[in-house]
């Protein structure tokens, strides 16, 4: 099985980065895998994200999505009016997925074949952050995602809430969507296929050398959990684990010897491309398993 994947389009972010989910399309079309994956952060606001899945348009394969943290903020002026990550998380994005005719992994696995998907938005308990700093960046302050003048943007949008409504600490979002990932899991369980695949927009192992400068070494202490890894080493079949969010493009080992693979596109003003459509095909990675 050919999967083709990428992340990170943030349609919303640049004019050059609107141009992207009419060249995914076209270009997915060209390179005709067996399944393609999205693995998060496909835009922030709403009215992009309708807009980017229909001009991706229709593929004549499968293709899922994994929410990223983008696609879940909430503007204040709806958090106001009591909206939460949760609507978007399990009702405008499943439904959004649902129009455009998208699997949406954060609801559940899917089966392409032979082969079982399985995946979350994941999430950070700050775990990976470079300890070298810690006398330098107590854990309050990554609580607030201020340090200095860089402030990291899901502590204003990113909104998840207890029964009470109030805002729930990373380390409780953690736990609530590694309570669904291994419901999913559970699921995939009893399935009678050759092979699964583990989905995330988050990092879901510890992966990345702190860089030992700012505000790299502040930023990754939200670049995800490795207790997400864990729950998908529990899967005996695991082929390979597939993520996003860090912008970055590499292939390791899951701890356990399996292929742990990111290709994003990213913000465009990092582009070693200025070229939309030439940045994009940097940015489409193919595996076989």
């Amino acid at each position: 099985m050919r999967i083709a994947f990428t992340s990170d389009i943030h349609a919303d972010n640049s004019e050059a980065a609107r141009r992207v989910p009419k060249l995914l399309g076209d270009r997915l079309r060209a390179i005709s895998p067996d399944v393609f994956v999205l693995l998060g952060d496909l835009a922030g606001h709403l009215e992009v994200l309708e807009e980017s899945f229909a001009e991706i348009g229709e593929l004549p394969f499968p293709k899922l999505f994994v929410a990223g943290n983008h696609d879940v903020w909430v503007p204040l002026y709806w958090q106001s009016r009591g909206e939460t990550s949760y609507d978007r998380l399990d009702r405008l994005l499943p439904e959004m997925c649902a129009r455009h005719g998208w699997g949406y992994l954060d609801g559940g696995p899917v089966r392409v074949g032979d082969v079982g998907f399985v995946g979350s938005i994941g999430w950070y308990d700050y775990s990976l952050r470079n300890r070298a700093r810690d006398g330098e960046i107590s854990m309050d302050v990554y609580r607030r995602k201020f340090f200095r003048r860089w402030r990291w943007g899901d502590a204003v949008y990113a909104l998840f809430t207890d029964g009470e409504g109030e805002r729930l600490s990373d380390e409780g979002v953690c736990r609530l969507l590694e309570g669904r990932l291994r419901k999913h899991l559970a699921e995939v369980a009893r399935w009678d296929v050759r092979a699964v695949v583990g989905c995330s927009h988050h990092m879901p192992y510890d992966a990345i050398r702190p860089p030992g400068r700012l505000p790299w070494d502040f930023f990754l202490a939200y670049a995800g959990s490795g207790r997400f890894g864990r729950l998908f080493d529990t899967e005996r079949r695991l082929a390979a684990v597939l993520f996003g969010h860090v912008h970055m493009k590499f292939s390791r080992e899951t701890p356990a010897g399996r292929p742990l693979v990111t290709s994003c596109l990213g913000y465009a003003r990092h582009w070693s491309e200025p070229d939309p459509e030439k940045a994009l095909d940097a940015a489409i990675r193919v595996i076989e398993i």
